[in-house]
């Protein structure tokens, strides 16, 4: 009878003890052809008057894509499945062929298989589960699920901050973004940029960062003196702001060209003579959180003085006259 080879069946031989055919090798031989695979099996490929040797070498071994040998006690004792494997062993480390040993009994593994991963039938009246992970074996095929998109944080165009991790930077910079945000929003708050850390966590769980690892940031941003967190009675989440070392730090790397805006807030003030930092604000288009720092700093070097008047507006006095060498 005939039988039609598929174009994208896989080749195998069957290597084991003819005191195994009716146990096991026959049934197990006739599942692997039912499944897509050339099953070279010399119950069916030797014929009278075949030369035994060149049929299982040249034929069979020569041009299985892989070897299944069946390992019993009634193999491992034979001398033409030691043959068979052995060829077999320099067919895969010339060829990168695939030898899959099927174990059917608790017997000895050959010292060439142990490294090898086995298939282990206990029963060899249903090994289904067994036989599956054979043909996947066989046809290259693996369960393990395709790979998805990894989380928005993970592709964002974000570098960490030196002595951050990734996903502290992000958390940092989502922190100190909002921050400027509210403060835009409404001028009044420009000097309480105070946040519920519910803001933050919403928005990093849009970016795939669980709540656990945003706190865990905030908490290393804290210690770090980037932000405060603060707690407070009668609410279940803390408040979280950034403190003057932060935002600096996040005006710095995040905001282009403030080294540029710092140069034309000092022009404003010296050259302009603008005595408020909403003069600045209107004169330049700069953000007032961009302007009021800016301020902040050069009062902490002495160069001017700020007084706060009632809302946003604070009042800019000269200090130092050396301030103008800051434009040189």
């Amino acid at each position: 009878m005939e039988t039609t080879n598929h174009s994208n069946s896989r080749k195998v031989f069957i290597s084991h003890s003819g005191l195994d055919k009716e146990r096991f090798v026959v049934g197990f031989a006739t599942k692997l052809c039912a499944n897509g695979v050339d099953a070279w099996f010399d119950k069916w490929d030797l014929l009278p008057g075949d030369s035994l040797v060149r049929k299982i070498f040249e034929e069979g071994i020569k041009g299985a894509k892989a070897l299944i040998i069946v390992l019993s006690h009634n193999s491992v004792s034979s001398k033409w499945v030691r043959e068979e494997l052995d060829t077999a062993v320099i067919k895969r480390i010339n060829e990168d062929s695939k030898i899959i040993p099927v174990v059917i009994d608790n017997c000895e593994i050959p010292e060439c298989l142990k490294a090898t991963v086995w298939i282990k039938i206990a029963d060899t009246t249903n090994y289904d589960d067994e036989f599956e992970r054979i043909l996947m074996s066989i046809f290259g095929h693996t369960k393990k699920p395709p790979i998805g998109k990894p989380p928005v944080y993970a592709t964002t165009d974000t570098d960490a901050i030196d002595g951050l991790s990734k996903t502290d930077t992000i958390v940092f910079r989502t922190l100190c973004s909002q921050t400027v945000d509210r403060v835009e929003e409404d001028n009044a708050l420009a000097y309480v940029h105070v946040l519920e850390e519910k803001e933050i966590l919403d928005e990093c769980k849009s970016l795939g960062i669980l709540d656990g690892a945003v706190q865990e940031s905030l908490a290393v941003l804290d210690r770090l003196g980037l932000a405060k967190i603060r707690h407070v009675t009668n609410t279940v989440l803390p408040r979280v702001s950034v403190t003057e070392h932060g935002l600096g730090q996040y005006l710095r790397l995040f905001i282009d060209k403030y080294e540029e805006m710092k140069t034309n807030i000092v022009a404003e003030i010296v050259n302009k003579d603008a005595n408020t930092n909403m003069k600045i604000v209107k004169a330049t288009g700069f953000p007032v959180i961009v302007v009021n720092h800016v301020l902040r700093a050069l009062e902490m070097k002495k160069y001017v003085m700020v007084s706060k008047n009632i809302g946003a507006e604070q009042w800019v006095h000269i200090k130092s006259p050396d301030i103008r060498r800051l434009l040189e």
